[in-house]
This record gives structure tokens, sequence and C-alpha cells, in this order.
């Protein structure tokens, strides 16, 4: 069975990170912030009629299977299961305390709405449609996979209402979205044009003998092979890899790590320290601010006017994102070279339950915990591995960008190239031309 075998390794990695979790003692969980990217998905090249049904680079089974068991382990470790728990979040969902973003891809949407499946599922919602139901909850309208028929079936009597998943425009491009900051995008593309960016890790990879072997599983010459072009070329084994798919060559475990090493080298080289600065300091801000209401401190409203008083905020994006948010974060006790399909950075703020503690708005109560899968970061700027939240604040605001800094960087040069050339740079279709020097 496709992704048989993954989704038991799915399954283990999640029990770790559960017992992760569970070692939290005398603290008290007050806010979550998640990002993840989505979960597997089709490549990008064509493939026999039902190999992957869905089409190019949509979600695939198990990818939703993926982000639904990833739902199922953050509904043990936050939601209240039975009365007198204090855990993070009701038992039934409550949408003051949730909010729920994603970038506008059929695949981070679908992945996010499989999480929430398992982080909500049916009959653990408060009913919200006894009163005015067509205003509500609509009735959903759907076609019988067997006949013609229309068949029309109201989600209460499902007993499932969707948690929204917000895409708008207006709001990612001010958060999240590179394609609005000029600064990036020229950063991005000329750093993706120039190949002396490139050479050392090309040579590097060139001379492992890797080229060879992925040039023969594809009927390529290695000569047309580099660290850019091969990019599509390792997405198609790693995903063939991971669905079962039968393979295209034999490659061996430290092989296929050598492969997932070249997914950093092709983000990271990307944009230059100012560049990843930018694209992390857009995520995190929120994040800050958040975390300054759940407190009691003073908080830029504006920044978080969609999700102000929400506990959980989740995040459903791509491992471009993630990698420049790992970057910036300057972790120091491990290293990370591959963001997996519906990898996860968690970042959580606890309050200390003692008793110099209670009733205050103190900033040393406060201490923030970074996870990317099962593993706690250790960040350079904080003294341990548990950042205090002033360590934390202080980390953002010497090290990246505040909002109004943000626009005045990213509008200080006028951009360079078309939205279409950009596109296809963030999709690999264009690389760097090498000359006889390179």
């Amino acid at each position: 069975m496709p992704g048989y075998r993954n989704n038991i390794k799915m399954v283990l990695w999640l029990g770790r990170f559960l017992i992760l979790y569970l070692a939290v003692v005398q603290s008290k969980i007050i806010f979550v912030n998640e990002v993840s990217r989505h979960g597997s998905r089709a490549p990008f090249g064509d493939y026999p009629e039902g190999v992957f049904p869905n089409g190019k680079q949509m979600l695939t089974a198990s990818g939703m299977r993926q982000h639904y068991l990833l739902g199922q382990q953050l509904r043990a470790m936050y939601v209240s299961e039975r009365d007198g728990d204090e855990k993070l979040l009701s038992k039934e969902y409550n949408p003051e305390e949730i909010y729920v973003k994603s970038t506008q891809m059929p695949r981070t949407i679908q992945s996010a709405y499989s999480q929430l499946l398992g982080l909500y599922p049916r009959k653990t919602y408060l009913n919200q449609c006894d009163i005015q139901i067509e205003e509500k909850c609509p009735s959903l309208r759907s076609q019988s996979p067997f006949d013609e028929d229309i068949i029309y079936s109201d989600l209460a009597q499902m007993d499932y209402h969707p948690i929204p998943v917000h895409n708008e425009d207006g709001y990612l491009e001010e958060i999240v979205h590179i394609k609005s900051c000029n600064y990036i995008i020229n950063s991005y593309m000329n750093r993706t044009l120039d190949f002396s960016y490139w050479k050392e890790e090309d040579d590097k990879y060139r001379k492992t003998g890797i080229y060879d072997k992925i040039a023969q599983a594809f009927n390529k010459s290695s000569k047309d092979i580099d660290i850019q072009t091969v990019f599509h070329l390792i997405d198609a084994i790693l995903i063939e890899n991971f669905e079962g798919i039968p393979p295209r060559a034999n490659f061996t475990t430290e092989e296929i790590n050598l492969l997932k090493g070249t997914q950093r080298p092709n983000y990271v080289l990307k944009l230059d320290y100012k560049g990843k600065a930018l694209v992390a300091s857009r995520f995190l801000n929120p994040v800050l601010e958040a975390m300054k209401a759940r407190i009691g401190l003073p908080y830029n409203k504006i920044s978080i006017k969609n999700f102000e008083k929400a506990k959980f905020v989740y995040f459903s994006s791509h491992d471009l994102h993630m990698t420049m948010i790992i970057s910036f974060l300057n972790v120091t006790n491990i290293e990370i070279d591959y963001i997996s399909f519906a990898s996860v950075i968690i970042i959580e703020l606890h309050q200390h339950e003692k008793e110099s503690c209670y009733g205050l708005v103190d900033k040393t109560c406060f201490y923030v915990r970074i996870f990317f899968d099962n593993d706690q970061l250790k960040l350079n700027d904080c003294k341990s591995i548990d950042c205090t939240f002033k360590e934390f604040e202080t980390f953002l605001k010497d090290k990246g960008y505040p909002p109004d800094m943000i626009d005045k960087e990213c509008t200080s040069e006028p951009v360079m190239y078309t939205r279409e050339e950009f596109d296809n740079g963030l999709s690999g279709y264009i690389t760097a031309r090498k000359t006889n020097n390179s």
C-alpha cells in the first residue's frame, strides 16, 4: 500500500513528539504557534495515468493522513479531553481560541483541513446551528460518486462543522508572502541567476557521483545536471520513495540522505541574511505580539487583528518558509538539512506556575520553547534551551525587522523582475547560466 511504511514511521515519530511535550512540569502553556509544511504531494512532472490521480503538485492520500495523524497528536497535547483538564484548548472547538491561515495553494489548504480533522474530529463542536441554520451552517451540495443524482445534506446533521482556513490575499501579502517585497524578489532572483553562489555546493555534490546516478535514473546526461537543475529530479525520487512507487533506481539510505541534503542550499543560498530576516520577521513579529496579548502586555493590535484572542495559531505553509525561519533563528544544538512533508515548527509560550508569578504581568514569569518535529531548538541568543520571554523579544528586536522597517526595506529599491519570472524562479524553472569560468 502506498505510504504504508511511512505512515507507521509517522505514528512512531508522533509518539516521540508526544513524550517530549509531556515532560513539561511546573509551567502552563498559554499560547502556541504552529507552522507546518504541507503533506506529501505529487511531483512537478508528468506520470502515467492513475499514479497520482489528484494531479501535479496536489496533496496525496498519504499527505492527508500525515496531517490527520499530526492533528490527533496535537489534540492529545493541547486539548482538554475531560472536565477539570487545564490544557490550552477547550474540549469542544471554540472559534475564539484557534486561528488557521494558509498560503493560496490547494496542497496547503487541504493539509490544514486534514490536520484540523484530527485536532477537532466529528462531534467535538459547540452546537452553533440551532438558530439561523442557513446562515451559520448552510446546506452542503455534493454529487454522488455512484450516479448523477445530486445529494443535499446539512453539515449540522453530519456532526461536522469545518474550521475556517484563512488565505485571503491581503492578509498574507502583509504578513508572510514574499512576492510583495521588492528586496526579497531582487535578492532571490539575482542569487538564483548567479552561479558563483552555487559553485561550491555544486562541486561538493558532483564529487560524490550522485549526479551520475540521478542522470541514469532519468535518462539524462550528468553534464546537464547541477545543484539547481537537479531539484525537481530529486523531488520526484523522494516522493516516489515515500509513496511506495517502484523506484527508478536503487538508492541506498546514505544516498537518499545525500539527496535530501540538496534542499537546504537550494533555498538558503537564494537569499542573503537581510532577505532571510525579512521573511522570518514577517512571520515572527505577529507571534511576538500575540504572546504579549496573552501575557497582558501592550501589543500591536493591527498586526494580530485577525487572531487577537487566539490561543493557538496555525500556518499551513511550505519548506521555503520553514527553511528561512530556522536559518534566521540561528539554532546551535542540531543540524536541520531537510524539511520533510508535514514537518512542523512549534513555538510555545509558557507561564511559570510558582507563587511569585501568580497574578503578575511580569516578563520574567514567562518563557518560550521552540520545537522542530521531535527536537527542541536551542537558539544562540538564549542562555538555555528554554528562552526567557525577554531573550526571545530582544532577539527579534536586535536581529529582525519591526513592521515599519519591513515596509521600508521592502520598498527601498524598484523590483527588477516580472511576477512571471519570479514565479518561475520560485518553482525552479529559472536557474543560473554557467559560464566557462564557473
